[in-house]
């Protein structure tokens, strides 16, 4: 919002919503993706979606797509199975335990999936948070 993004988001639980409203100043309605994912056009959609437990990865994929401005860019935030802190922890690393996991993204796979959703990936870099998290922008194909 300090950038001047006028931002609508989502919050799973009413709980989350109260706090963001009152805490953030964001105008926050309670859903899940993507049945709930308000209209757009937006020109940046943040999608913190666990894309492991999802049943249809690609298809959230296009829906978010679906919502971009022309222009716009997806922000996506992952835990890629390739990426060094999960090589390092090895099968102990809490991505492999999670019983809801239906599938594991690294960083070839989702650029595929990325594709088959019609969005063009630019670039990944490390997420502020650390512990092997990555943002990762991608744009609608033209």
């Amino acid at each position: 919002a300090w950038r001047g993004f006028d931002i609508s988001t989502l919050g799973m639980s009413p709980e989350q919503c109260q706090w963001a409203m009152h805490r953030l100043g964001l105008r926050v309605q309670p859903g899940a993706m993507p049945q709930d994912l308000p209209r757009g056009p937006f020109e940046v959609v943040l999608l913190r979606e666990d894309l492991s437990q999802c049943d249809d990865p690609v298809g959230l994929l296009a829906d978010c797509r679906d919502v971009l401005a022309p222009d716009g860019v997806l922000a996506l935030m992952i835990l890629p199975a390739d990426h060094p802190v999960q090589r390092l922890r090895g099968y102990d690393a809490p991505l492999w335990s999670a019983p809801s996991a239906r599938q594991w993204f690294d960083r070839s796979s989702l650029a595929l999936a990325l594709v088959r959703a019609g969005l063009h990936p630019e670039t990944a870099f490390a997420a502020p948070s650390g512990d092997g998290v990555e943002i990762v922008l991608a744009r609608r194909e033209q």
